[in-house]
């Protein structure tokens, strides 16, 4: 199933946001890569969009797409907890 959503960036946010990309395809890859394969991701492709209302993150991807809420493990996983 293919799948694609837009997320906003709060105002002064943005690059915030690029760094957490940057952290989750960067050095927190592996236990990024283990969260997509749990929540039913194959792949998954990220785009920032400025706009005059503000920036928005704009992801696509294909998997069966569990819902993030049901693949994380907050109380047992220490990255999910950062995610």
């Amino acid at each position: 199933m293919a799948y694609a959503f837009a997320m906003p960036i709060l105002s002064g946010k943005s690059e915030a946001a690029r760094g957490f990309i940057q952290e989750v395809l960067g050095p927190r890859k592996r236990e990024y890569d283990d969260l997509q394969r749990r929540q039913g991701v194959t792949s998954e492709r990220y785009y920032l969009q400025s706009s005059p209302e503000g920036d928005l993150i704009i992801v696509t991807g294909e998997g069966t797409f569990t819902p993030l809420s049901q693949a994380l493990d907050v109380a047992g996983n220490p990255f999910d907890r950062w995610f």
